[in-house]
This record gives structure tokens, C-alpha cells and sequence, in this order.
């Protein structure tokens, strides 16, 4: 059977969180579920009995593929605190070409192309929803010790403000035990759980 390229929805059973992608194949049933930063760390959450797959669109190419994903992944879209998205549709990934060498010059897909300032922004913000894993976030406290913060004394602009805003709403809330407050994971270690004030009322 030839390779086809399907357009898919992977959908978070347990808080109806959706990824949209797209992925070269030769069944369309097979196990792949998506590649992206969130969807894969919602995964490892969850679990894969928790995430429900559906072929939206069928290709023989790779081209109309991503012209459809480019259609629905917009820049509203991934905006959305519903979804596992963090980048606009339409983007090829080197995985679909020999030695995973890059399209450049006039074969790349963008040729000719220039980004908006709003593609821009938006870019940005999406990069905001990238999270780092707690070994990374360790060597980089270590590697920080003894040195002045680059940031210190800076306030934050309006669009480090809507950024943080954005990566807050991603993050899903926890239930305290004892004092039954939702809160980010970050606030909840610190103030509640075994360091809640409730725990010995």
C-alpha cells in the first residue's frame, strides 16, 4: 500500500483538549496520536486510553496535506486554550524528506513569503506555551548561581504580560485536599498540599 498523508484530530477524552496534525502514513488506523511539545506531555499524563484519533482529510501529497492543516490550524486557533497547538498550520517538518535535509531556496515552501507583524506576535506568544522539563529547569538554576539576573529590576511589557497570560491558561488546575482551592502546580506546592493552612483544622 502507497503512503498517503492524512490531516487528523487527536481529542483529550478526559477535558475534550483537541491537537490537529498532520501524518505521512500507510494506515490510516495506525497508533500515531501526534509529535507536538503538549500533545506529547498530555500523553504521558493521561495516557494513551485517554486520546481518541480522527481522519479528518486524506491526501496522496504532502502539499495539499498542509494547505488543509493551514486552514484550520489558523492564528485564531492556536489561540484557543482548548487545544495542544502551539504553531500555525502549514509548516513542513524535515521528517518528510530524504536524510532529513530541508527544503531551501526556491523549493522551500515559504519562498517568496514574508511574515506579518501579527504572524509575528502571535509566533511569539505560541512560543510561550513551551514548558521545560524539571532536569532542564535544575541546570538552569545551577548554571544561574552566582550570577546577577538578567531580568532584574525590569518590568514586563504588555506583551509579556498577554504571554504569560496565554502560557497560565494552558496549564491545567489542581484540588488542594484540604482546603479544596484550584490552583496552578506551581502555586499548590508551595501554599497548599502538605503546606496547606487547612491540613490541621
Amino acid at each position: 500500500m502507497k503512503n498517503v498523508y492524512t490531516v487528523y484530530k487527536t481529542t483529550n477524552s478526559i477535558n475534550s483538549s483537541i491537537y490537529i496534525g498532520v501524518h505521512k502514513t500507510k494506515n490510516i488506523n495506525d497508533s500515531y496520536l501526534g509529535s507536538g511539545i503538549l500533545i506529547k506531555n498530555a500523553i504521558k499524563k493521561y495516557g494513551r486510553g485517554n486520546f481518541i484519533k480522527e481522519i479528518l482529510f486524506i491526501f496522496d501529497n504532502i502539499i495539499d496535506a498542509y494547505a488543509k492543516e493551514k486552514e484550520i490550524v489558523n492564528e485564531s486557533f492556536i489561540l484557543d486554550s482548548n487545544n495542544y497547538n502551539v504553531a500555525i498550520g502549514g509548516v513542513p517538518t524535515t521528517d518528510y524528506y530524504p536524510n532529513r535535509i530541508y527544503p531551501k531556496g526556491e523549493f522551500h515552501p515559504r519562498w517568496g513569503m514574508k511574515n506579518s507583524n501579527e504572524s509575528n506576535e502571535l509566533r511569539r506568544i505560541s512560543s510561550s506555551k513551551k514548558r521545560h522539563s524539571e532536569e532542564t529547569k535544575l541546570k538552569m538554576s545551577l548554571s544561574q548561581k552566582g550570577h546577577k539576573s538578567w531580568n532584574k529590576g525590569k518590568k514586563l511589557s504588555d506583551i509579556d504580560k498577554l504571554n504569560k497570560s496565554i502560557a497560565a491558561k494552558k496549564i491545567e488546575k489542581i484540588q488542594c485536599p484540604f482546603c479544596e482551592k484550584f490552583n496552578d502546580p506551581g502555586n499548590s506546592k508551595k501554599s497548599h498540599f502538605e503546606k496547606c493552612k487547612y491540613k490541621y483544622k
